[in-house]
């Protein structure tokens, strides 16, 4: 989109007064919403140079056993197919259900693996 694609779309977005009646934000409102376009904004570096070849993923976990339900067996088995962001545990640090969720960063540039196998014993 060039510039004057852009205009022309903000023209065709702005607000009339037979529209209804234009109101004004509060001022703290408006000086909340101008720091948080300030951090979404503020990145490193430029778009066409940055890389979109990482996804992040919930994947399960099955087959574990029971005494294996923790955040460390979670993360150690995560850690096996990508990059752990966060792992779902209940408040004492279990995982509370059939399975261990794990958010994983995968390279979508690879394959994606349906199953790993691990052997524990």
């Amino acid at each position: 989109m060039n510039i004057d694609e852009v205009t022309k779309l903000c023209v065709e977005l702005s607000l009339n007064e037979e529209e209804g009646p234009l109101m004004s934000l509060h001022g703290d409102l408006k000086d909340d919403g101008v720091k948080h376009m300030a951090l979404r904004t503020e990145r490193e570096g430029d778009i066409k140079n940055m890389s979109f070849n990482k996804a992040a993923f919930w994947i399960r976990i099955l087959n574990v056993p029971l005494l294996c339900m923790t955040k460390d067996i979670g993360l150690f088995l995560g850690s096996l197919i990508g990059e752990v962001r966060e792992i779902a545990v209940g408040p004492l640090g279990e995982c509370v259900r059939k399975f261990i969720r794990v958010r994983v960063v995968i390279d979508i540039d690879k394959p994606l693996h349906r199953i790993l196998r691990v052997d524990v014993m």
